[in-house]
């Protein structure tokens, strides 16, 4: 898969999630893969939809608006901090989110989108999303 284990701090290495393409990548229990998205100002006004499909365990999106307010696991608490939006409780192999709004054309030029692996399949380490932006 693609995307970074959060242990980088710059989001100039994060791997682009194409619009419209479908991309196949693994993410392991409790860990967090993270992408960005372009929504420069040209697309203001125009919404993003993201969806993954999981093969086996459950994993969860979120979005944030900058690589510095990521998406993160607090192990005080064990929830997740940091986002604008989130697929969590969706509770199924198939999470969504729609119609994410361009919020900050001209600040921000693109969304980190966080994919975190909620659940491990037994047998299995990790878990297989594709990613539909």
């Amino acid at each position: 898969g693609g995307g970074d284990d959060g242990g980088g701090d710059d989001a100039d290495q994060l791997t682009f999630l194409p619009h419209g393409i479908v991309l196949t990548g693994d993410v392991e229990f409790h860990k967090f893969v993270y992408y960005k998205v372009s929504i420069g100002a040209g697309d203001a006004g125009s919404a993003l939809s993201l969806s993954s499909i999981t093969i086996s365990g459950d994993v969860d999106i979120y979005v944030s608006e900058t690589w510095e307010t990521k998406p993160y696991l607090d192990p005080a608490t064990n929830e997740i901090k940091s986002f604008v939006y989130s697929s969590a409780h969706q509770g199924s192999s198939f999470d969504e989110i729609v119609n994410v709004p361009n919020l900050h054309p001209d600040v921000h030029p693109y969304y980190i989108v966080a994919v975190f692996g909620n659940f491990a399949a037994p047998a299995a380490d990790c878990t297989d999303d594709n990613i539909f932006p």
